[in-house]
């Protein structure tokens, strides 16, 4: 790539994951307090992501990402952490299974028109789920400019993120110097830090018309 990241347009807005159903359990309710995403791009177009996800669930059996439209982009090297704990990667995710079935497990489920990233919620309550895969050809080569276009978090996602939090990090500093940066879809600020990222951050809860 002889032209490293010159644009990036970063969407907090659009298809990339599906949580299990907002319910009661008992007086208690699901949420997810913040959502943490970092993609680290290398010069080959590829992203390292790391997602840190700190939620509050009492419902269901697995969490799971959803990555679809992913034309020649492959998802590779998936784990997860879950409260300070590797799971076991399994491969091909066996979705038939309890939740104690699935506890400290991992793994992906392949569909025509994308993958989802799974793992067993193992209990009821507060925990934080810490994912990593890398996307090879992330990064496209244009004419002009070299692109990234991901779509990180999904509309109406429920329940609804309290905070999200999108940092892009390259081999180069990216600065308005080098790089056209965009953020839309939801109340906040798109920006450059003083370290040469981008930074997506939101200043409101999300609504469902985030």
């Amino acid at each position: 790539m002889n032209r490293f990241l010159k644009m990036i347009a970063a969407l907090l807005s659009v298809a990339a994951f599906v949580s299990l159903p907002d319910s009661s359990f008992g007086r208690e309710v699901s949420s997810v307090d913040s959502i943490s995403i970092t993609a680290v791009l290398a010069r080959d177009g590829s992203a390292a992501v790391t997602e840190v996800w700190n939620v509050e669930i009492y419902e269901g059996t697995e969490w799971y990402l959803v990555r679809n439209n992913l034309g020649d982009i492959e998802i590779k090297d998936f784990s997860v952490i879950g409260d300070g704990t590797d799971f076991i990667n399994e491969g091909e995710w066996d979705i038939d299974r309890g939740i104690g079935g699935k506890a400290g497990r991992c793994g992906i489920v392949h569909k025509n028109d994308g993958v989802e990233l799974c793992w067993g919620l193992g209990s009821y309550g507060h925990h934080s789920f810490t994912a990593s895969y890398t996307m090879t050809n992330a990064v496209k080569s244009l004419n002009d400019y070299d692109k990234l276009h991901l779509q990180m978090v999904s509309p109406g996602i429920n329940p609804s993120p309290d905070e999200v939090t999108i940092c892009i990090k390259a081999p180069v500093g990216l600065s308005d110097a080098n790089t056209r940066i965009w953020g839309f879809g939801f109340e906040g600020t798109s920006a450059f830090s003083e370290d040469g990222s981008v930074v997506f951050q939101s200043t409101e809860p999300f609504s469902r018309r985030s």
